[in-house]
């Protein structure tokens, strides 16, 4: 009788080692595939309950600021997951909190147990399992079972293992709801700087549907998101473009990266737009998707070519242009010589470009400098005439009109000079105040003259009268003859007086010239 009553109890006791085994594997099991606090929450009571001799399961947690919270229960009366009985912690709650309550124990009171309203026949005696991670408490399991009790003292440390799996499920699923926390944050964080962004952009499969946009796309499209989302990006360009964009989605895929490439796009109104389309592409959960970023380049694009004819028709002015037209920066040396300067001074622009002025002599430098100061503290000067040499060595007048200029972030950049020759001006000039000098002598000589020849008019009227009764062979009268032909000639060049000072018509003769 005795062997057969050992031999009961060994198979009974196998038994419950075999049951235990089975509860244990399922609840690493459900602890293992738990992603959430609920999760494990559930998997950790459904376990428990298969453990031999457990007829109800409950489980406590701590919460930031050190206080429990009925997290869930299997097989507890219901009256025992409203109440502990009491106002404040239960027993194994407060021994918990105390630190006394290091590993598993069999609690022999239980104030959620014995609370009011429990029937008699509940189960009055319970183990309880502390859950925590190094110093970390996370809370309490509890394992109600018969009177005679679940554990016993030497099966408690399976209880310890039991409070460690789950306390290290919790503590995962902890870490993983900050994880998702964290991601849903960045991800706000990431939709709501892609909202806010300047240029439209959206999300395009490998084959290449767009999968999501941001709201720039549809002010830039002019249709709502859910009309082009799901749908081929291809269908947003013109015909003749389609094969461009296959090739950048193409080269995004193989490559990880696009830089910018200009395509055009084709609005819903027909409205074809110059953008440059940059494209990156990431690897989410959901699989590889590419990053696409329109710029619209249509204005800017405009600006370029109006800027482009701009500059075109300035170098074709430059060309054209009959004066020398000269650029300096700051410091006075040549940014441009256009062919004119050339024309006048002799050094071709390579010559010129980069350096002071060539026709500038080192004696003329002072001179120089005053004038580019001038040109960029007053802001311009004009015809300013100042003589210079040509690359022969001839000397050569100049008229100089400066004003400064500008860079793009509004300093001064330097001064543009018009230079023009004026050496036959002045030429011309001298020429002409000598001719007003001529002038000026011919008609004080020939008012003179005019006055002389008056006076020679007397004297050749009285000549004329004295020679009539005068004796031919008389001295006198060879005297008064004389002075008659001498009064003449006198006549003859007041005549060529008065035609020097354009007062006397000139009377032509025919001259034998023999």
């Amino acid at each position: 009788m005795d062997r057969l009553a050992a031999g009961g109890a060994a198979k009974s006791t196998e038994s419950r080692a075999q049951s235990s085994l089975r509860a244990l594997l399922l609840l690493a099991d459900g602890l293992g595939r738990a992603l959430d606090r609920n999760a494990v929450v559930a998997a950790t009571l459904r376990g428990s309950m298969a453990l031999p001799g457990v007829q109800a399961a409950w489980l406590c947690l701590l919460d930031e600021a050190a206080r429990f919270h009925f997290a869930g229960s299997a097989g507890l009366p219901i009256a025992g997951t409203v109440s502990n009985g009491g106002d404040g912690p239960c027993a194994c709650e407060r021994a918990c909190l105390a630190g006394t309550l290091t590993s598993a124990a069999n609690m022999r009171e239980c104030d959620r147990l014995n609370g009011s309203g429990m029937p008699p026949a509940a189960p009055i005696l319970h183990a309880t399992v502390p859950l925590t991670v190094g110093d970390r408490r996370l809370g309490i399991l509890n394992l109600a079972g018969p009177a005679t009790g679940i554990f016993a003292e030497a099966d408690l440390p399976v209880a310890d293992g039991i409070g460690d799996l789950v306390a290290a499920a919790l503590q995962r699923a902890d870490l993983e709801e900050q994880s998702r926390r964290r991601a849903r944050a960045s991800e706000d964080k990431y939709h709501a700087l892609l909202e806010h962004a300047h240029d439209p952009i959206c999300l395009v499969d490998a084959t290449g549907i767009v999968r999501e946009a941001i709201r720039k796309c549809e002010e830039f499209l002019g249709l709502p998101r859910e009309s082009f989302v799901g749908r081929p990006c291809a269908a947003m360009v013109p015909e003749d473009e389609r094969a461009r964009t296959a090739e950048v989605l193409r080269a995004a895929f193989e490559t990880g990266a696009v830089g910018p490439t200009a395509i055009r796009m084709r609005r819903p109104n027909g409205e074809v737009r110059d953008v440059e389309l940059s494209a990156a592409v990431v690897d989410l959960s959901e699989g590889r998707i590419g990053v696409f970023i329109v710029r619209d380049v249509t204005e800017r694009k405009l600006t370029d070519e109006a800027l482009r004819a701009s500059r075109e028709t300035l170098q074709a002015l430059l060309r054209a242009s009959p004066v020398a037209i000269v650029s300096l920066d700051t410091a006075g040396c040549v940014l441009t010589w256009n062919p004119a300067a050339e024309r006048i001074f002799g050094w071709t622009e390579a010559e010129a470009r980069g350096r002071t002025p060539p026709y500038v002599e080192e004696e003329q430098l002072p001179e120089f400098r005053v004038l580019l100061a001038r040109a960029l503290d007053d802001g311009s000067f004009n015809d300013e005439v100042v003589r210079r040499r040509r690359k022969d060595g001839s000397p050569v007048d100049i008229s100089i009109s400066a004003a400064r200029f500008l860079d793009a972030a509004g300093q001064i950049a330097g001064i543009m000079a018009v230079v023009i020759d004026v050496s036959d001006h002045l030429r011309l000039q001298q020429e002409f105040q000598q001719a007003q000098k001529m002038e000026a002598v011919g008609r004080l000589a020939g008012g003179v003259a005019h006055d002389f020849n008056n006076l020679l008019t007397v004297i050749t009227g009285y000549s004329q009268l004295l020679l009539v009764g005068a004796n031919p062979g008389d001295p006198v009268g060879r005297k008064l003859t004389e002075i008659h032909k001498a009064a003449e000639r006198a006549a003859g060049l007041t005549r060529q007086l008065l035609a020097f000072s354009r007062k006397q018509v000139l009377q032509p003769r025919v001259v034998d010239l023999d």
